[in-house]
């Protein structure tokens, strides 16, 4: 991954606080309880992971010498505010939060991902409409 978009990082937090609410239900350590957990673990964070491989792959075009590479960053120069918007708000949608703590208030105009290790581990007394 191309370090200059911080993408490794964001990623890496996410794995975290995913990998936190499910460590922290395991009713267990049976093999099988951990092994469920580790599923379902890569099950949400998987296309996370590969969608911000793939943007630093296209990272790379516009860092990159090369005649792609300048008219890669020509029509970025020139690209609609909509338009960029709506490319940013890809690398923003993955905003997942620690199910045993108080949920924090979403101020982000852009609509966070489905965040089934939240909906799933949430105690039932602190549960909310996420």
């Amino acid at each position: 991954m191309n370090p200059s978009g911080g993408l490794g990082a964001q990623v890496a937090i996410g794995d975290a606080v995913v990998l936190a609410n499910y460590i922290n239900t395991l009713s267990s350590v049976d093999s099988k309880d951990v092994e469920n957990a580790l599923k379902a673990y890569k099950i949400e964070r998987y296309p996370v992971a590969k969608a911000s491989v793939e943007s630093s792959a296209g990272m790379s075009n516009v860092i990159k010498q090369g005649f792609v590479s300048k008219l890669v960053r020509a029509i970025l120069r020139h690209m609609p505010t909509w338009l960029w918007f709506i490319v940013c708000a890809r690398s923003v949608r993955s905003r997942p939060q620690i199910s045993f703590l108080p949920i924090a208030e979403d101020k982000c105009q852009i609509k966070a991902l489905h965040q089934p290790s939240l909906e799933n581990t949430r105690p039932k007394h602190m549960a909310v409409g996420v």
